[in-house]
């Protein structure tokens, strides 16, 4: 388990540049919180303030370890209230103005992006119903649905295991992920016994280099990145098909060798 090991690290988001401020502007409302929370009970001994800075810190508490900016951003709602809530109950009546009008103005640009944001998506028809994504994911998607039937025998290597769903396909393994850096050789042992004994019809090889890895679990072995045994045996066993290099869904899948 040491890719799960506590503290993940620095866990830095590599956030896209369209969405960069919106994020960031929900990451950096959470600390904000915390510091107006603080200064005004300092100031004013309200003990009404003690219940919601409590209520928060819980809910901070619930990204951990992973406090990168997307995590914070998903759990920063209240976080934003607040902070307004306290603005307008605290600060003096001559900044009232002010306050009011960075507000509104937060509040209009996020909900601008948010409005937005379905006219920058398009709508991807799957398997498993409809999804909202990039045109990269519904091109990948659409290669993938074209050359793996419904109902397929299919493992995905090493870790993307939503393709399972979105495709519709059977996974017939005790393992259906083999995580990078935690899952150990008796894990590979297992895996690798019950693809020998049922080998799948398809095998989607996920690339995942190995500065993604240490990116995503900063604590893992780099000696335990790779399974080998499966690798060689998928290579011995299969022939390479369709690559996927678009998006997040980036690979290539492996097709059963008839003879």
């Amino acid at each position: 388990m040491d890719a799960n090991k506590f503290p993940y690290g620095r866990f830095p988001s590599v956030v896209p540049t369209r969405y960069f401020l919106q994020v960031y502007l929900g990451a950096i409302c959470i600390p904000l919180f915390f510091i107006l929370a603080s200064g005004c009970f300092a100031w004013t001994r309200d003990r009404r303030l003690i219940l919601p800075t409590v209520l928060c810190t819980a809910l901070f508490t619930t990204a951990y370890p992973k406090w990168d900016a997307y995590s914070l951003f998903f759990i920063s709602g209240p976080f934003f209230v607040l902070c307004f809530a306290l603005a307008y109950r605290f600060i003096p009546d001559s900044l009232q103005h002010l306050a009011q009008g960075l507000s509104l103005a937060v509040f209009a640009y996020l909900l601008i992006g948010a409005w937005t944001l379905p006219d920058r998506l398009t709508v991807i028809p799957t398997r498993a119903g409809t999804l909202m994504g990039d045109p990269a994911s519904e091109r990948v998607m659409a290669k993938l649905e074209a050359r793996i039937p419904a109902r397929s025998s299919v493992f995905v290597y090493p870790y993307l295991t939503g393709l399972y769903a979105l495709l519709d396909v059977e996974v017939r393994l005790r393992h259906d992920y083999l995580q990078p850096g935690m899952m150990n050789a008796q894990d590979e042992n297992l895996v690798l016994e019950d693809l020998r004994k049922t080998p799948p019809q398809f095998i989607f090889w996920q690339n995942f280099p190995d500065a993604d890895i240490v990116r995503l679990w900063p604590n893992s072995n780099p000696a335990k990145h790779r399974f080998t045994r499966i690798e060689t045996w998928i290579r011995e066993r299969y022939q390479p098909d369709i690559e996927t290099t678009e998006s997040n869904i980036r690979g290539q899948l492996w097709v059963l060798k008839t003879s």
